[in-house]
């Protein structure tokens, strides 16, 4: 297999290169990297994060969000830039903020009276969406954005599924689906409490808050006088040093309140 240094070699005409993978394999690192490796050639360099969470500020010692590109401090011919990509694709998608209605009335199959018909374009779906109502005299905007509500706890209850494989239940036995399915919302909200605590993932589903954050390694350091968690460096550790919790001490009630702590690697 070749090297990295062998596929740029054979690429002379190359403009552009992208770094990807799941959180924490070292996208930021081996961008800054390459961003290197051609300015010390002769070569301008522009190095974007289109991260959710930004670590190119932390990696260069110095501030680079706010979509604002930054010559890089010490290296030069590159300039940096955080872009908020949430942002970017709302501003060139505005129409998806503006639901279109047409409506119709209809006869189906089986049903003596006709029933409303609501056409809903411009959500973001390939094809209309269609309503069907036998309210004919609520406007259609509460009708639709009724529907809009049932829709967000259908994807939430979605994000369940495929967060805490609620699709796999340990059993077939009624009270077994109970107590799964009960502990899977409690576990859901927890991770909303999490997810509100961190700044850009308020939205993010169970498995994102997983992969992210909770899906790491450590050392537990046990003391008498407390219990610490040294965590292994993540990319995504900024989030949570920024939330709090690189200050937090919680106790442990049946632990006789000895204080649970996080620490983390320096960067």
């Amino acid at each position: 297999m070749p090297t990295m240094p062998e596929l740029l070699k054979a690429r002379p005409k190359l403009r552009y290169i992208f770094t990807g993978g799941k959180g924490g394999v070292g996208k930021t690192v081996s961008a800054a990297g390459l961003a290197y490796h051609y300015a010390a050639g002769g070569e301008k360099v522009l190095l974007a994060s289109l991260n959710p969470v930004h670590s190119l500020s932390s990696l260069f010692g110095q501030d680079l969000s706010g979509g604002k590109v930054r010559a890089v401090h010490g290296m030069r011919g590159v300039h940096a830039v955080e872009v908020e990509t949430t942002e970017e694709v709302e501003d060139l998608d505005p129409e998806f903020r503006r639901p279109r209605l047409h409506e119709d009335m209809i006869k189906l199959t089986g049903i003596t009276s006709q029933v409303r018909q609501i056409a809903v374009t411009n959500i973001g779906r390939d094809e209309p969406t269609l309503i069907i109502s036998n309210d004919l005299t609520s406007p259609g905007k509460n009708l639709f954005a009724r529907y809009a509500e049932r829709m967000m706890i259908e994807n939430e209850l979605d994000a369940y599924i495929s967060g805490f494989h609620l699709d796999a239940l340990t059993s077939g036995v009624p009270l077994n689906v109970d107590l799964d399915t009960t502990l899977t919302v409690v576990a859901g909200n927890l991770y909303r409490l999490l997810a509100h605590k961190l700044s850009r993932y308020e939205k993010a589903t169970p498995g994102t808050l997983w992969r992210d954050f909770l899906d790491a390694t450590g050392t537990l350091h046990i003391t008498k006088d407390g219990v610490t968690c040294a965590l292994n460096l993540r990319s995504h550790h900024p989030a949570l040093i920024d939330a709090g919790f690189a200050d937090l001490e919680t106790p442990i009630p049946w632990w006789d309140g000895r204080p649970l702590r996080f620490r983390f690697p320096p960067r």
